[in-house]
């Protein structure tokens, strides 16, 4: 099992907060997006590579200085991705997770 862990700024046009590139199973468990300049929107995607299909996850409309904190486990295999995009280039993110050959999930179909 190895740790994951990202930052970084989110992008107007979608930044890959994470992409499973390996065989491993990944899972992000923290996610949390911040802005302390102005309000913005944040929307959570979910690439699934396995099908060529993109799932938003959920869409916020924030004030200045709110920070949202994710604790929702979100399970990537191979060449899947979580993706972020917002209104404000002033928007930052964290990702937490791990990821590894013996993580226990399974995709259903």
């Amino acid at each position: 099992m190895a740790l994951i862990s990202n930052e970084g700024s989110v992008g107007l046009t979608g930044t890959t907060l994470y992409e499973c590139r390996t065989q491993n199973v990944c899972a992000i468990n923290y996610v949390r997006f911040s802005n302390a300049i102005s309000s913005y929107e944040v929307l959570l995607q979910k690439y699934d590579a396995s099908t060529s299909t993109t799932t938003d996850i959920y869409t916020l409309s924030l004030s200045m200085g709110d920070t949202v904190t994710d604790d929702m486990v979100y399970i990537l295999h191979k060449d899947d991705e979580l993706i972020a995009t917002t209104n404000d280039a002033n928007t930052t993110f964290i990702i937490s997770g791990e990821e590894g050959p013996n993580l226990s999930f399974l995709r259903c179909k």
